[in-house]
């Protein structure tokens, strides 16, 4: 392998129509759509209206109080994904140098 290969070892979805790699799969097997009139900010100094929302999730479910406090929306989304990536992988912290991980 040269410096420059990348190998996935793990995926992690969080999106409109599923909050884990398994039921984004189900949802998409079955055309389902997750676009939509936008409900969770205010639009109106938008020109469109309509978009893809992750709703209805609980972040203390997978996230620690401490990271939901610290965390915007955008970052416990993206952490939440990375978790399920992590986890498939079967890797934890101690198992690489955080140098060594990436986020795509």
């Amino acid at each position: 392998m040269s410096g420059s290969d990348v190998i996935v070892t793990g995926m992690g979805i969080v999106c409109a129509i599923g909050e884990d790699k398994d039921s984004f799969w189900h949802a998409l097997s079955k055309a389902q759509c997750g676009i939509g009139t936008v409900e969770l900010f205010d639009v109106s100094g938008y020109r469109s209206r309509i978009g893809g929302q992750v709703k209805n999730v609980d972040f203390f479910t997978r996230l620690s109080a401490r990271q939901c406090r610290r965390l915007g929306r955008c970052g416990m989304l993206g952490l939440w994904a990375a978790q399920e990536a992590l986890a498939e992988a079967k890797i934890t912290e101690q198992d690489l140098p955080p140098e060594r991980i990436a986020v795509v």
